[in-house]
């Protein structure tokens, strides 16, 4: 791992948040901050780190997040100089910027990135998302009080996005609440989620995340997976933990094809006599059918683990 690693590529720096949270002790951090200083040299002072102390990642992290800190530093000096940043982001408006990344102020974060002109709200908007990212659970970074409404907002809109899942744990790990509910009403966990995901799921119920609460569409987790006919999903969320609701239904959906025969009068005033005409069109029929039994024919072993947890 090196300055090339992912955690250097965060959008405009923003991985200075690592850099405020991780704890070193003096000696170790000395020897790093020093190698900081010339970047040719941080390889090197890395690998001896890696064979001389058990923290090296805690280490490392740093390091990196200080790379990206300079970084930015110099950006914003650099635009500051050419006239194109109106906030002029040095000296204290600098630590304003950095204090709120660290408190998930959004808003404070977006007013001082809105001053650079090449960057939009959109773009502001994913760059403040992004610095929860966080795949550590040694990460200290914990909202205070009245500041977590962003971190529901970007679990929430993480877990819709499934490819960027490890946001979504950062959240939580930042104290979101995995109960929140978005202005849809729906809770930020959908079964599709839990398809591949039983450690996140499970890190959301040792949170507290209440399986029995119901989704916009009436439904809790577990009936929306089975009513999707999702099996790895209603496999997954009872693996997890979470409750077997064996009253749960199915809904299958079976398309045919229809041949019917009318007849139609020839000629626009009918004069013609008539004639008949084949036609055939599609019907879809809708099914609905208990967990239990659609299971028992498509996935044995599943089957079995439902009529085991199931709950009485």
């Amino acid at each position: 791992m090196g300055l090339s690693s992912a955690r250097c590529q965060l959008r405009a720096g923003l991985a200075i948040l690592l850099a405020t949270v991780m704890s070193c002790d003096v000696p170790a951090k000395d020897t790093l901050r020093d190698a900081l200083h010339d970047e040719a040299q941080l390889a090197a002072k890395i690998q001896a780190l890696d064979r001389a102390h058990p923290q090296t990642q805690i280490f490392l992290d740093r390091a990196l997040a200080d790379a990206v800190e300079r970084k930015l530093q110099r950006a914003i000096v650099q635009l500051s100089k050419a006239g194109a940043n109106p906030l002029g982001f040095s000296g204290s408006k600098y630590s304003a910027l950095t204090k709120a990344i660290c408190q998930g102020d959004a808003a404070l974060v977006k007013t001082f990135l809105q001053g650079m002109p090449q960057v939009d709200a959109k773009t502001t908007d994913e760059m403040v998302a992004e610095a929860f990212d966080c795949k550590r659970e040694t990460m200290a970074f914990m909202l205070p009080e009245g500041k977590r409404h962003h971190a529901n907002i970007t679990l929430v809109h993480a877990c819709r996005k499934k490819e960027i899942l490890p946001r979504a744990r950062g959240a939580i790990l930042a104290g979101a609440d995995v109960n929140y509910r978005g202005a849809a009403g729906d809770l930020p966990f959908f079964y599709p989620l839990c398809r591949s995901n039983i450690p996140l799921l499970s890190l959301a119920m040792r949170q507290g995340l209440n399986t029995e609460a119901k989704n916009a569409d009436g439904k809790t987790l577990f009936e929306q997976a089975a009513w999707s006919g999702d099996l790895d999903a209603v496999k997954a969320l009872v693996l997890a933990g979470v409750p077997v609701n064996a009253g749960a239904m199915v809904v299958t959906f079976e398309n045919r094809t229809v041949s019917e025969t009318r007849t139609e009068h020839i000629g626009v005033t009918k004069t013609y006599g008539k004639r008949k005409v084949n036609e055939t069109r599609n019907v879809t029929t809708k099914t609905e059918i208990p967990l239990l039994d659609y299971a028992k024919s498509r996935d044995p072993s599943l089957y079995r683990l439902l009529k085991a947890r199931r709950k009485p």
